[in-house]
């Protein structure tokens, strides 16, 4: 039922894209896992509103921290770390904070 109405009100241009972005509940990650193995090369990020986002591997290491535009509504992540290298296969949480929302989930990549 939201959808449908942050649907109508954006048809009729009551809202803009970045006020719906800006809901955190809104947020989708796919595919999830990501399988490199059968052509994956991105992870999709999508409704994000902007923000920061970092990505962790299960040691806990930062592997990919993002400062986001609130006109993003869509970050592609390329599977590698800040350096430019490929992460490996595993499990990876990710944070993401837009103006006062936040969320946490865990995203899987197979290689």
């Amino acid at each position: 039922m939201t959808r449908r109405i942050l649907a109508a009100a954006f048809a009729v241009g009551l809202i803009s894209s970045a006020a719906i972005a800006a809901d955190l509940s809104l947020l989708k990650v796919f595919p999830n896992p990501a399988r490199v193995n059968r052509g994956d090369r991105t992870m999709r990020f999508d409704n994000i509103g902007g923000g920061e986002l970092k990505i962790y591997n299960a040691a806990g290491r930062l592997v990919l921290e993002k400062n986001l535009d609130a006109s993003v509504t869509t970050f592609l992540w390329d599977l590698k770390n800040n350096d430019g290298s490929e992460v490996s296969s595993g499990i990876y949480v990710y944070f993401l904070k837009s103006g006062g929302d936040e969320r946490t989930g865990k995203v899987g990549i197979i290689r």
